[in-house]
């Protein structure tokens, strides 16, 4: 039989040798876990891994009822359960992008971590997969350490991606991101903001950076906390202003919006 890692199976072992047991099994776990596959325990799946029958994530997906009846594992608990194992299976095939990219075992890339890339534009599987460690790392969030580990794995994946599209998992969008494409004014675009926030709603309440910040992610946009090379607009109450944000948006070309102006994109 295979000669299986001693570490617990739900542990990450981010080892990069293709043929290494720890590795593999727990890019299969990862898979399981985080697409919410129920009813494969460790036992089973140790099972399917020594048969041979999966050693990838995308061999889930081959699976047949009949083969599974068949393990020898626990009295027939494996064949009263292979009709929900393949039935769960089945529905983990369409999943958002977050959970797809999250759900691979890419190291520092979870699907929070995804969801915020998405958030920052990195919005479709070719731009996971073209994006460079100077591109990703200048984004909220993510050091050129966490950056380069997130390329190098997304690289690793490239084959498993693939078959796992091949074989018929479905990256699909949620309602609301479909509503948000439909609806949101700043799609696209990220945004900046500099000083005090002079403007008061209709109520003579003043708005607070916070609630700037909130306005332009119901909106579709993106919010940076500090100026990077691809903010689209630094928001600046006082045009006299020479914070260091002004200073970093004019060396770096971003344009630089009044509150007028950015109400004004709202509307």
């Amino acid at each position: 039989g295979v000669q299986t890692c001693a570490l617990p199976i739900w542990v990450h072992v981010f080892c990069k040798n293709d043929e290494c047991d720890g590795r593999n099994l727990g890019l299969v776990e990862s898979w399981i876990r985080k697409r919410n596959i129920k009813f494969i325990g460790d036992s089973i799946l140790e099972m399917l891994y020594e048969k041979g029958l999966v050693r990838k994530p995308q061999d889930l997906y081959y699976l047949k009822e009949e083969v599974l009846s068949g393990l020898p594992l626990g009295n027939g608990i494996v064949g009263e359960r292979a009709k929900a194992i393949i039935s769960e299976i089945e529905k983990s095939k369409e999943c958002q992008l977050f959970q797809f990219i999250g759900s691979l075992g890419v190291k520092f890339l979870g699907r929070r971590q995804a969801e915020i890339m998405i958030g920052q534009g990195v919005d479709t599987l070719e731009k996971f997969q073209t994006i460079s460690v100077a591109e990703l790392s200048v984004l909220e969030g993510f050091s050129t350490t966490r950056a380069t580990g997130i390329v190098e794995g997304l690289a690793e994946a490239r084959e498993t991606i693939k078959a796992l599209l091949d074989v018929g998992v479905r990256i699909v969008e949620s309602k609301d991101e479909k509503k948000e494409k439909i609806m949101g004014k700043l799609n696209g675009r990220s945004y900046c903001f500099t000083g005090g926030i002079n403007k008061e709603d209709d109520a003579g309440v003043r708005y607070t950076r916070k609630r700037m910040w909130a306005l332009v992610e119901d909106n579709g946009g993106v919010v940076h906390e500090d100026v990077k090379p691809n903010t689209t607009f630094l928001v600046q109450a006082d045009p006299t202003s020479q914070s260091s944000k002004t200073k970093k948006a004019t060396k770096n070309g971003v344009k630089i919006l009044s509150e007028e102006d950015f109400f004004e994109q709202l509307s």
